[in-house]
């Protein structure tokens, strides 16, 4: 039998998250229509080549977990405290993974792009460096969506981004006068703001202090900008050796994860043990 309750409910979350869905779809398009059309479209293209590369695992990773994580929340939605949980675990796991290799992108976005690219996309190395930190940072905003929607709350969801995609938008037309780099630096001033506004509204529905999600954030997000002040300062104050560039990738990949993992482990070694298990359970 139809109710129209049923259906008004039914319309008022279906508009929502379709609305959700085409603002971030309009909003990834226009910056490209502002950069193609106040910058040019050869740097639209290295742009992009460069948000598509740190973009890439991020999706890969906590793509594969929102498809898990969604229906196990929406089953548990009036337990509040396991889901805050769950949740935790997730954010604690993902910042870890892609903290880490985001590190590993900056540490070696000259050596990946030669290699890799070939020395006509030299243009994309300053890019990957500073798109590293946004990039990271989204991983755990992507994984907030999981909380909106397995809450029902998905007309907060969409005001939100109205109020998000607005504020990338501005900072991309700030930074549009000073070319590319100035697009990438003010998307990533305007990713931090965001990101901090996208937590506190998820602390607020789990019922938590923003804090008790930043302290399982903190440790990765630490030694990520730690091994970049270091990375920063080696090559202010030394030459690099002349090494195949080859070995020099390989290397900072080594020592690059051992260190980041070091770090972490200094921080909140629980972190270390809760990747651990859970990596040694999915692969059993």
């Amino acid at each position: 039998q139809f109710s129209f309750i049923r259906f008004k409910i039914l319309f008022k979350t279906g508009f929502a998250l379709i609305g959700t869905k085409v603002l971030t779809y309009f909003a990834r398009s226009l910056d490209n229509i502002l950069i193609g059309k106040f910058i040019g479209a050869p740097q639209l293209g290295v742009y992009n080549r460069a948000y598509s590369f740190m973009t890439f695992p991020i999706y890969k990773v906590t793509g594969v977990l929102s498809s898990v994580l969604f229906p196990s929340l929406s089953l548990i939605q009036e337990n509040l405290k396991r889901i805050t949980e769950i949740f935790l675990k997730s954010v604690q796991i993902t910042s870890f993974i892609i903290f880490m290799i985001m590190v590993l992108l900056y540490l070696n976005a000259e050596e990946f792009v030669y290699l890799i690219l070939g020395e006509q996309w030299k243009s994309l190395i300053p890019l990957l460096k500073i798109l590293a930190l946004p990039s990271a940072l989204q991983s755990i905003t992507l994984l907030t969506e999981n909380i909106f929607r397995s809450q029902n709350k998905y007309s907060l969801e969409f005001k939100l981004n109205i109020f998000v995609s607005a504020i990338l938008l501005i900072a991309i037309i700030i930074g549009l006068q000073w070319g590319i780099l100035g697009v990438a630096y003010s998307y990533l001033f305007g990713a931090v703001i965001t990101t901090g506004i996208i937590l506190f509204f998820t602390a607020k529905i789990l019922k938590c202090n923003i804090m008790v999600i930043l302290k399982e954030i903190y440790p990765s997000f630490l030694s990520f900008l730690i091994l970049v002040g270091l990375k920063s300062l080696y090559s202010f104050m030394f030459t690099s050796p002349q090494l195949n560039m080859w070995i020099s990738f390989i290397l900072q990949i080594i020592f690059g994860t051992l260190i980041y993992i070091g770090f972490v482990y200094l921080l909140n070694k629980q972190i270390i043990f809760s990747v651990y298990t859970t990596l040694k359970k999915n692969i059993k």
